[in-house]
């Protein structure tokens, strides 16, 4: 709880980098709360941002977050689904948390689901859920019990959508694509044998589905996945594709690209982000043709007019390290250490933060004072061997 409170002071501060009084007097690496993993918004107002033990939402086009922590134990959230605004299902290590009042109240299911990493659902009451060695599932109580569907396939799967309640497309690991029109009974499989691994599933209409991943990857099918079309854009990871009013297709991939397809995916043109991002771990399109990205572990862009220029909504904190300790000495006076020898000090009861680095090799894991003035650090390097630091001003 420590380090959360001190994430939200330093999300509302102002960085200043300078050195310290620090010196190592004993020789001797998560992120600070946040990695945006996937974003889903409604309209230009409303979205949910899924982080590494969090869920957040803004009503108001990101001028203000409200983040619902709600891992277990040391979980962390893999996947998560939102049927409107108000009502989803985030998944987790054994657990899927269910909210239908926005968050304000969370339902634990134990799931006995390892490692979910893809969510879907059609209604209310019928989902289904993807992961590992090949584990399907489906459920017809919004979650509350699940039944196993035979995949065929021991290959890790990460990404599942239905475009109705029969047409289904489940994608993963070695290049493997299963494609269902039973709901889900029986897998049909196309498997192209590819090293990497496809993370994303999106229908168009009941008939044409994408399918994109790692390496640039993009498989298309026109017959609900009983054949499949490959395309390729210049993208080590193109983390989904998404389509507007009109149709017109975007795919949004790393290092911070974006294509767009007039023609249902058979040719991919780029457009510029003017090196704005460089990686994309998610996107979302809205009704209305507003464009969401969640970038760079703990960035979010907005774009009102097709990509053509982009707001920065949610910066990123301080520092991307993760933060081991937090200790002030009196109300105003406090500091914090963490990964990579990352060290904050604020005079002004964390309004202002000075980030100062005691060389990336050090894990600095806890910090205390005995006065005001004399602080230790303890943590370890490389080797690793422990490592202390001391202050006295």
């Amino acid at each position: 709880m420590k380090t959360l409170y001190l994430l939200f002071m330093l999300f509302i501060s102002s960085n200043i980098f300078a050195q310290s009084g620090w010196q190592i007097v004993y020789p001797g690496n998560s992120t600070t709360g946040q990695y945006f993993k996937d974003i889903t918004f409604f309209n230009s107002q409303t979205g949910w941002v899924l982080g590494h033990n969090n869920v957040t939402k803004t009503t108001n086009a990101g001028v203000n977050w409200n983040m619902h922590i709600i891992v277990h134990q040391y979980n962390q959230l893999t996947c998560f689904y939102f049927y409107n605004q108000d009502i989803g299902w985030v998944g987790e290590n054994n657990y899927l948390n269910f909210t239908s009042n926005s968050g304000a109240n969370w339902s634990v299911i134990n799931t006995s689901i390892s490692n979910p990493r893809g969510l879907y659902f059609r209604d209310l009451l019928t989902g289904w859920v993807c992961g590992d060695s090949g584990m399907i599932k489906r459920t017809t109580n919004s979650g509350v019990n699940w039944v196993s569907m035979p995949s065929g396939t021991s290959v890790n799967l990460r990404a599942i959508a239905f475009a109705d309640d029969n047409t289904g497309i489940c994608a993963g690991d070695w290049g493997m694509i299963l494609s269902t029109t039973n709901g889900g009974m029986n897998w049909n499989s196309f498997y192209d044998n590819y090293l990497g691994f496809y993370s994303h599933v999106k229908f168009k209409n009941s008939q044409t589905g994408f399918v994109s991943g790692t390496g640039g990857n993009i498989y298309r099918t026109t017959n609900s996945g009983a054949n499949w079309s490959p395309f390729y854009v210049n993208s080590f990871l193109v983390s989904g594709i998404h389509f507007t009013q009109n149709g017109t297709a975007y795919a949004f991939g790393s290092p911070g690209t974006i294509y767009r397809s007039t023609n249902t995916g058979i040719t991919w043109e780029q457009i510029p982000a003017n090196g704005l991002f460089s990686q994309v771990n998610a996107a979302s399109i809205t009704s209305d043709d507003n464009f969401w990205v969640a970038a760079d572990s703990v960035l979010i862009y907005n774009s009102t007019n097709l990509g053509s220029s982009w707001n920065v909504i949610y910066r990123e904190y301080l520092t991307k390290e993760h933060l081991n300790s937090v200790h002030f000495t009196n109300q105003l006076t406090g500091f914090a250490c963490g990964e990579k020898g990352i060290l904050l000090s604020s005079t002004n009861g964390g309004i202002n933060w000075l980030v100062s680095n005691m060389g990336t090799n050090y894990s600095l894991q806890d910090i205390q004072f005995v006065n005001e003035q004399t602080g230790f650090i303890g943590g370890w390097d490389l080797n690793p061997n422990g490592v202390i630091l001391r202050t006295s001003n």
